[in-house]
């Protein structure tokens, strides 16, 4: 993703936060806890929403995929069966 398409700077600091948020938060994941739970909800509801962004603005149709893939990991983030097993 960062192949010299982006300005430095900024949207390259928020790509590498973003995948900062995410590997962090699949490790409390892994671990079963709640704030890996809040930290993986939190990053796939703002990749969400720079995926409605990007196709929108930009028309890119590929973020259609992620957008998709990322509500399927939204819908299985808030099921009690997840959220009970977590500590």
């Amino acid at each position: 993703m960062l192949t010299h398409r982006y300005p430095p700077g900024g949207p390259r600091i928020g790509i590498l936060i973003l995948c900062t948020v995410f590997a962090i938060a699949g490790l409390g994941l892994i671990r079963l806890r709640r704030w890996g739970w809040a930290l993986a909800l939190g990053a796939v509801v703002c990749c969400v929403c720079f995926g409605c962004y990007s196709l929108f603005r930009f028309h890119q149709a590929q973020w259609g995929v992620m957008i998709v893939i990322n509500l399927v990991f939204f819908l299985y983030l808030v099921r009690s069966e997840v959220i009970g097993r977590l500590r």
